[in-house]
């Protein structure tokens, strides 16, 4: 139904009325008189606001349907939403090799069909770290280290000065954290101590990435290879624990639609909810957040938010300041920032293993897979619980578009119950094996 808002002089008449029911000494008709003139004034301030409320309704009304990012950017320009374009990506590698070798700055590195550039020139040298723990128990070594390792997956390295010879020697490792990492061994021990060094001759590469894109994010232990081979270096490089992230590919028109839309429908009065989601989002990379007033107390504020595009869709501590930045410069007093707290979610990650699934094809494990991912995607919100019928749901819904077959059967070991999260929790999903 359109919304059609009463002229000034209707708005005049009725507070004059008003006015005259409740105090019927005064005469608010007198063109010469006080109140006569706040009867104009307020006519025109309640004018001016119907005004802006009609101004967002008919964009909003028009917005909905735009079919292409021509005919949204004039909507999306009105309200201070442009379009995310893409970002790339940046963080560290590790590369091993003679002791002394410089790696200049500038030097390419190659991965997924893109090109990282090393932003500062990188020595090669031996670096040696205390174990304050060294645990076994079969053929896996798990090592904590007094300090971060400096170390990246896929990397050898020396172990030595442990009292379990089984756990000295030359070592092929996994990072597991950026002070853990672990190792595999021949035969079986079963033993814990708190002595030992790991030593490697590494360098690590400081790397940013030349195009952009969700294609220039690289995971944990993912390889980079040097353009132009270096006398001294390994052929390869390996990402760090930490990753290389934060590129995102130029937002997707139904995203940019949605935050359009969302603005329409939720005017921004300085520092609300609706301007703080909208700054969140505005940033490259970021996809979804959830904005806890009056949290931990009030007069505070608890925002957290994730990056669905990335490999961890758990944001790293530098794309938080960079949100948390983004959420401090809306404010209008700007003295303290101490009352604003920006947070990744803590991740409950729910693996899936499903077996008898009919009709057993490739495409229908797709299907289910797609419709899992789907299930995260649209349904699953911070601190809210994952039921068994929310996901069974989801995979009793699984359509193979490829045959046009319906999901007949299936048997879902795991997860066997609801997936509880309580505070700053999100459920992430891991892994889906089919058995």
């Amino acid at each position: 139904m359109a919304y059609n808002p009463p002229d000034i002089n209707t708005i005049i008449d009725r507070i004059k009325t008003d006015i005259k029911s409740v105090i019927k000494e005064l005469n608010p008709t007198d063109q010469n008189t006080f109140i006569y003139s706040l009867v104009v004034a307020m006519a025109g301030l309640a004018n001016d606001n119907n005004l802006q409320i009609k101004l967002d309704i008919i964009p909003n009304s028009f917005v909905t349907t735009c079919k292409n990012e021509e005919a949204l950017e004039q909507f999306a320009t009105l309200k201070n939403v442009p379009q995310k374009l893409a970002t790339g990506s940046e963080g560290k590698a590790v590369i091993s090799g003679l002791s002394g070798t410089t790696i200049s700055i500038g030097t390419i590195f190659l991965a997924n069909e893109q090109r990282f550039r090393l932003q500062a020139s990188a020595s090669i040298g031996t670096q040696s770290i205390g174990i304050s723990e060294i645990t076994c128990n079969g053929k896996t070594v798990n090592v904590t280290t007094a300090s971060d390792h400096n170390f990246a997956s896929n990397i050898q390295i020396t172990i030595s000065g442990c009292d379990t010879p089984e756990f000295n020697g030359n070592f092929v490792i996994t990072a597991t954290d950026t002070n853990k990492f672990s190792y595999q061994i021949n035969t079986t021990v079963t033993a814990t101590e708190t002595t030992g060094t790991a030593t490697g001759t590494i360098a690590v590469l400081d790397l940013k990435s030349v195009g952009t894109g969700a294609s220039t994010n690289l995971a944990n232990g993912d390889s980079l290879a040097i353009e132009n081979q270096i006398a001294g270096a390994n052929m390869y490089a390996y990402t760090m624990f930490t990753e290389i992230s934060g590129g995102a590919d130029d937002e997707a028109f139904e995203e940019w639609k949605k935050r359009v839309i969302y603005r329409y429908q939720h005017p921004i009065t300085y520092f609300d909810e609706a301007n703080v989601i909208n700054a969140v989002l505005s940033i490259a990379g970021n996809t979804r957040c959830w904005v806890k007033k009056c949290t931990p107390t009030v007069g505070q504020a608890t925002v957290y938010f994730v990056r669905d595009n990335d490999a961890n869709i758990l944001p790293d501590a530098s794309e938080i300041l960079t949100t948390k930045e983004a959420i401090v410069a809306l404010r209008t007093v700007k003295d303290s920032d101490s009352d604003i707290f920006v947070y990744a979610p803590t991740a409950k990650i729910v693996n899936f293993n499903i077996s008898d699934v009919s009709p057993d094809t490739p495409t229908m494990k797709t299907a289910i897979r797609n419709s899992i991912e789907q299930l995260f995607a649209d349904k699953v919100n911070l601190e809210t619980n994952l039921t068994l019928n929310m996901i069974k749901s989801a995979i009793g819904n699984s359509f193979d578009l490829e045959s046009g077959a319906e999901i007949q059967n299936y048997t879902l070991n795991s997860p066997s119950a609801d997936i509880v999260c309580g505070a700053g929790e999100l459920a992430v999903l891991g892994t889906i094996t089919f058995s």
